[in-house]
């Protein structure tokens, strides 16, 4: 059996994509790679270098679809990347051990600079020069590998896996790249710069995001410079994302930075592209989206008039607590400033990343009559309310699990609003010893801290 993978691609070094577009038939054949790239190689030399020699696009694109359907009469085709199953390639392959310095390459560039060592053991399997650079996929990425001339599966933080068919391919394509002008393997990072796009956001294996190898630490300021360049006709409304090796530990981490991105993005009108969300998004909830669910609703009042006639805010007391408490510099963002009802003040937590399975709990519910306290909702204010600025910059609660006495109850999934909201839930009636703790589970990412940040939250019973 022979597999093929046909390609559309064009040149990534130019802005135009009307000038340089290649349709040229870039494959993998395990079993018979030289006889079909000889076949080919004259259409590509026509077709990619259009100095050399101009051809209409529509004579072009028929050579192109009578090449393609006799390669697809000898095979099954397939565009998914390499073979890979459970983040590793699964045919034989090299290792390379990235050193720290390449790791951050990676991050970067979604290239590393390969050193001596690496390149001479390659050198043994191969029997042909070793590009300088090693371009960098990642085991969701399951997409087509058309003009990925030399590439390699980043399995984990310091591990890059190459397959051996691609290295027995670079020997017999030795000499054929330098072909397609633009294509050629870069030799530093000056080459990898200009072929990358604006679009293009790299998370690094500890959660930093980076716009042609500068690392961004402001979104705002990352959607300026996209605004700005004249590419943006060619790439349409899309940012690209791009996701390190990803493990159970890191997951929740990289997902946050990942809805981060297209939180703000899609609200700036934008599509995201990414091999990361199907695959991974949402496994963190899993447990708990079988839980009955609901969503809060924005309101125009201000939290303190719901004390009229609302017997939980008037004539109740209880106890707050959370697990972690945030300080910065001589500021402390205790719990209590979750109930002090001043907007410009905040709980934020205290853990590194984004406060994922924090909790903050209620507990020793006491009212004036002496009777069960009911609860069936929450007023709250939601992230850093002080200015609109911090707002942004810090994160915010997407959801809550609602645990009574450490039983899941309820999923609680909160607006991205600058206002007061409410949500309710079915009637729960509390004795004095009952806690009610509610988890983060989920986040709308701040576009420059981690912190997870809220104004205000009280507890809340509404009359039906």
């Amino acid at each position: 059996m022979v597999d093929v993978t046909l390609g559309v691609f064009w040149d990534r070094g130019s802005r135009s994509l009307y000038k340089n577009v290649m349709f040229c038939t870039f494959f993998r054949l395990r079993n018979s790679q030289a006889k079909a790239c000889g076949y080919l190689k004259e259409i590509c030399n026509v077709g990619v270098n259009h100095q050399k020699k101009e051809i209409s696009m529509t004579k072009l694109i028929v050579k192109f679809i009578i090449i393609a359907s006799v390669l697809i009469s000898t095979g099954n085709t397939h565009a998914d990347g390499p073979p890979i199953e459970d983040g590793q390639i699964s045919v034989p392959h090299q290792v390379i051990t990235l050193s720290a310095k390449q790791i951050d390459q990676a991050g970067q560039y979604r290239y590393v600079l390969l050193d001596y060592e690496q390149r001479e053991k390659l050198h043994k399997i191969a029997d042909a020069d070793i590009p300088l650079m090693l371009e960098i996929i990642t085991a969701p990425y399951n997409d087509c590998t058309c003009g990925m001339h030399f590439y390699g599966l980043w399995a984990a933080n310091d591990e890059v896996q190459i397959s051996n068919d691609l290295l027995g391919y670079l020997k017999k394509l030795d000499g054929h790249l330098e072909d397609l002008e633009g294509y050629q393997p870069p030799e530093d990072f000056k080459t990898v710069e200009e072929r990358m796009s604006y679009r293009n956001l790299n998370i690094d294996i500890y959660g930093n995001v980076y716009q042609k190898g500068v690392k961004v630490n402001n979104l705002i300021q990352a959607l300026d410079v996209i605004k700005n360049q004249p590419e943006k006709d060619m790439w349409g409304n899309y940012i690209y994302v791009n996701t390190p090796p990803l493990s159970k530990s890191s997951i929740p981490t990289i997902k946050n930075v990942y809805i981060n991105i297209k939180d703000f993005f899609s609200k700036e009108g934008f599509k995201i592209f990414a091999y990361f969300e199907n695959e991974y998004i949402g496994n963190e909830l899993s447990g708990y989206n079988r839980l009955p669910t609901f969503s809060a609703e924005k309101i125009d009042q201000k939290i303190e008039e719901y004390k009229n006639g609302c017997s939980i805010l008037c004539n109740t007391t209880w106890n707050i607590k959370a697990s972690s408490t945030g300080r910065w510099k001589n500021d402390t963002y205790d719990v209590s400033l979750l109930n002090d009802h001043l907007i410009d003040t905040a709980w934020i937590e205290g853990v590194p990343g984004h406060g994922i399975n924090e909790k903050i709990t209620f507990s020793h519910f006491k009212n004036k009559e002496g009777k069960p306290v009911l609860l069936n909702g929450f007023l709250l204010y939601n992230g850093f309310q002080k200015s609109k600025d911090l707002f942004l910059k810090n994160s915010r609660v997407r959801s809550f699990v609602l645990c009574l006495n450490n039983r899941p109850m309820y999923l609680l999934k909160l607006q991205d609003v600058m206002n007061a909201q409410k949500i309710t839930f079915p009637e729960i009636k509390l004795k004095s010893m009952d806690e009610i703790m509610l988890k983060i589970v989920d986040i709308y990412g701040g576009i420059q801290y981690q912190d997870t940040a809220i104004s205000l939250l009280f507890p809340y019973y509404e009359k039906k």
